[in-house]
């Protein structure tokens, strides 16, 4: 081959022979390269005939890590330290800390942010230094950074269950267990209809806050594969230059967070829903804004000086507005699920970029020793403090709430530090479980996991509040028809003695009358209701008398605004109760229930300050008490508009047990008053009595009669639920209630 004049250039081509490279570091490669030389082996003169001389040569492989950047790290800290403290605040139930704490479950979203960014920067790093992404290598490195730390906390859990886990707690804990090592426990937790908002009310799952981890890991299987398609579908577009890949892939990123946030605003209807707040694919837009970052800084970490000069002023302010919002924004915010944790990802990939810039305040902030050595611990930091903040209350503690905090947050960081002396750095850096090991060890680890699995005990169903997820509708199947006549049908229709041969076979003759349908009914009220609800769907299919729906709704009070003082700790009406009368309208229109019954009030006689009140009140207030006849007659109103029978059941007395609930203060508590319920349940008689087809349903004198009276703990373990045990009790005594009021005459 003969080529003319001097000014070639002939890059050589790398392969992937590796020559040596140990400890996970990346050796030497071979490059196979190509030297222009003239006819004499010298370098060629201009305008002399010259030829191409291959040769082999090895240079050093560039480095494929990123450069360490500690102000990321910083970022991370302040994640991990403001997520501890909101879950710290609400399980150990330290007011004056939940006032300064209720926005910090943002610190998640900053995560998915943050993992975007340095995910994206890792892959298009490597690309940047070998021209290929490895696959395989980056999920290797995956696995090594993250399974051995979670799956001890996996054996940890599993094995301290059956001492320390409430009964509760046991209750589907072996398929979050099985779903943690698979990295799917968000869907298995949004299967199983658990709520994250309410898990300062209930006795959450110790392995519930692994659901942010199953999100991140299941997008790094899909993000490595979107940037090798980038890599390919730059290297068939010969002309495509690397600048202009990353310019389509950061814009692509851009529309890909617009179809996210476009998404989670049609699956939840622009409203908090679990399913929109846990689903992998409804939280794409944080983690792809974060990987748009990233893109636009691929070429390590620069960006022009006009770029950073307006990110370096736009910075502080970005900082700023976060820092309010990780105090006020509520939980259930509408306009979250409507683009605002996409804008929230936004202002966090703002911060992230100024703080890799060389200078600047951000830098300098995060770049602090505290946040730092918290950034750097933070995977374990995150896997223990829920558990140990979930079982090591400040009763089992015997000290203050504040004070168990303190010592929470001690043990954990003392968990973390252990676990990446021993457990993570020694395999991470390629020190332990090399090679076959690394299968065998995983192999070890998952049968120890399943064998503690195999030991963990069955919750007791007295133990168990009856509050799990129920069915929106239950319909059972009819009730057997009478038994059907048979006749000898012939040719003429006309009867014909039986066993003649020849004759036809015998037809069964349609029976004369058939079973009414079932009753409909309607549930209406809070979370008591809910504990009766699942008894009386339970009872209604073993009878095939009624079909039962569930409109209860917890926390929801029939006095529908304002705020609550319940259990001592104040909180605002979710807004969700404010759209109940819309939701019984259609549910009315929808289920046309025969029977509408109607249980709570444990909301209604604590202390309420509904809207347009000045101060807190309660029930034996005239005014309170006009406000509640007024809310009770509304309700009643919706529900009967299609001419279905309503059933009041009258206020048991409530004892709330201590500790049964984390969202709780210190006792007394003023819904264990009598007197409370007594005047609600007059309230109650007085606004029913006159109406037609409304009738009160002593239930609170069926509870008296029950083992243990008005506040046996037999029947209601936490003084106010149903347990798991009890709802079938009280469901049949309840279903043939309802079915005597409704007039309801089951086929003899």
């Amino acid at each position: 081959m003969a080529v003319r004049g001097s000014a070639w250039n002939i890059r050589g081509y790398r392969t992937t022979e590796d020559l040596g490279g140990t400890g996970g570091e990346p050796g030497p490669d071979r490059v196979l390269g190509f030297r222009v030389v003239g006819r004499d082996g010298t370098a060629p003169k201009p305008g002399s005939t010259s030829t191409l001389v291959r040769e082999d040569a090895v240079v050093p492989r560039p480095q494929l890590a990123l450069p360490h950047r500690p102000p990321l790290d910083g970022i991370r800290g302040i994640a991990i330290l403001s997520i501890m403290l909101y879950h710290g605040a609400g399980l150990d139930r330290i007011g004056w800390l939940e006032r300064w704490t209720g926005g910090l479950f943002l610190s998640l979203s900053a995560f998915f942010t943050l993992s975007g960014f340095l995910i994206c920067s890792l892959l298009l790093h490597e690309e940047s230094g070998s021209g290929h992404v490895d696959l395989g290598s980056f999920w290797v490195r995956r696995a090594r950074r993250l399974l051995p730390a979670v799956y001890v906390l996996l054996a940890a859990v599993v094995f301290l269950a059956p001492v320390l886990a409430f009964p509760t707690q046991l209750d589907g804990l072996g398929n979050q267990v099985w779903a943690s090592i698979f990295y799917v426990v968000n869907w298995d937790l949004i299967l199983a209809e658990t709520d994250y908002a309410a898990m300062f009310v209930s006795s959450p799952s110790p392995l519930q806050h692994l659901w942010s981890l199953a999100v991140e890991e299941q997008w790094y299987v899909l993000v490595p594969l979107a940037a090798a398609a980038v890599v390919w579908y730059r290297r068939s577009r010969r002309r495509l230059d690397r600048e202009a890949a990353l310019t389509r892939l950061a814009w692509g990123l851009v529309g890909a967070a617009v179809a996210g946030t476009a998404w989670m605003w049609f699956v939840s209807g622009g409203e908090y829903t679990n399913r929109a707040y846990m689903g992998t694919d409804t939280r794409l837009a944080e983690m792809v804004v974060g990987a748009a970052a990233a893109a636009f800084l691929a070429r390590g970490f620069r960006s022009p000086t006009s770029v950073r000069r307006w990110v370096l002023r736009a910075a502080p302010v970005a900082m700023a507005v976060l820092a309010v919002a990780w105090v006020v924004t509520p939980f259930e915010l509408p306009a979250l699920y409507r683009g605002g944790f996409t804008l929230h990802a936004v202002l966090v990939a703002l911060v992230i970029v100024a703080a890799v810039q060389p200078r600047g305040v951000a830098s300098v902030w995060f770049g602090v020793g505290l946040l730092t050595f918290a950034g750097r611990i933070s995977y374990g930091l995150y896997l223990a403090h829920w558990p140990v903040m979930l079982w090591l209350t400040p009763d089992r503690l015997g000290v203050d709430a504040s004070l168990a905090l303190v010592i929470q947050l001690a043990i954990t960081v003392a968990l973390a530090l252990l676990s990446e002396r021993f457990v993570e750095l020694p395999v991470r850096r390629g020190r332990a479980l090399r090679g076959r090991w690394a299968f065998v060890a995983l192999g070890v680890a998952v049968a120890l996991i399943a064998f503690g699995v195999s030991r963990l005990p069955e919750a007791d169903p007295r133990e168990l509040l009856a509050l799990g997820p129920t069915e929106q509708v239950v319909f059972p199947s009819t009730t057997a028809p009478p038994a059907p006549t048979t006749s000898q049908v012939g040719d003429s229709g006309d009867p014909s003695p039986p066993g003649i041969a020849g004759d036809p076979a015998p037809v069964t003759a349609p029976p004369t009358t058939l079973p009414p349908p079932p009753l409909r009914v309607m549930v209406v009220g809070d979370s008591f209701a809910e504990s009766v609800v699942i008894g009386l769907q339970r009872w209604g299919v073993q009878t095939g008398t009624m079909a039962v729906m569930d409109q209860g709704v917890p926390n929801c009070p029939f006095g529908r605004s304002g705020s609550a003082r319940a259990l001592n700790v104040a909180r605002e009406i979710p807004e969700i109760c404010a759209e109940r009368d819309a939701t019984l309208e259609a549910a009315v229109r929808d289920f046309a229930p025969d029977v509408v019954l109607l249980a709570g009030s444990f909301w209604d006689i604590t202390d309420r300050r509904p809207d347009n009140f000045p101060s807190y009140t309660s029930i034996g207030d005239p005014d309170y008490d006009r406000f509640l006849v007024d809310e009770l007659g509304h309700v009643t109103q919706i529900v009967s508009n299609g001419g279905a029978t309503v059933v009041w059941a009258n206020s048991p007395y409530w004892d709330p047990v201590e500790g049964t609930a984390f969202f709780m203060g210190d006792p007394p508590y003023v819904e264990s008053e009598r007197s409370r319920v007594d005047s609600f349940n007059a309230l109650l008689t007085a606004t029913v009595a006159g109406r037609p087809a409304t009738t009160v349903l002593d239930l609170q004198g069926w509870v008296r009669s029950q083992p243990g009276g008005d506040t046996g703990k037999e029947l209601r373990p936490d003084g106010v639920h149903f347990s798991e045990a009890t709802t079938d009790t009280a469901a049949a005594w309840i279903g043939p209630e309802l079915l005597r009021i409704a007039g309801w005459q089951p086929v003899a």
